[in-house]
């Protein structure tokens, strides 16, 4: 088995991709922010809504007309 030294890593590159990791999440946190405030806004005014199928006539069921 060879066994080597470790390189030490480039400091420029370390702090280039420390900043590019922060900027990411703080453009995830301010998403995951946004979309909560969203949803307490919205949550008092918004309810499911029943689905209630469409009457069909029951000669035409089972074929779609398209003109």
């Amino acid at each position: 088995m060879i066994r080597r030294a470790a390189v030490a890593p480039d400091p420029e590159a370390v702090q280039a991709a420390a900043d590019l990791g922060a900027y990411v999440l703080s453009t995830v946190a301010t998403g995951l922010d946004e979309g909560w405030s969203l949803h307490q806004k919205w949550s008092g005014r918004l309810d499911e809504v029943r689905y209630v199928p469409p009457p069909v006539d029951q000669a035409d069921q089972g074929w779609i007309d398209v003109r």
